[in-house]
């Protein structure tokens, strides 16, 4: 459910490995949504 300013906050975790299986990134990530007449308008990542 959006906030009073619009956002939802997602928290999540991300891998990134190349196509060798080679691990590139392994981190926690929030994903910011801005939510408008009942559909996202724009998505952060932070």
């Amino acid at each position: 459910m959006p906030g009073d300013d619009g956002r939802v906050t997602v928290h999540g975790h991300q891998v990134w490995r190349d196509r060798a299986g080679v691990l590139l990134s392994d981190r926690q990530v929030r994903h910011v949504y801005t939510i408008r007449d009942g559909f996202v308008a724009r998505m952060d990542i932070v």
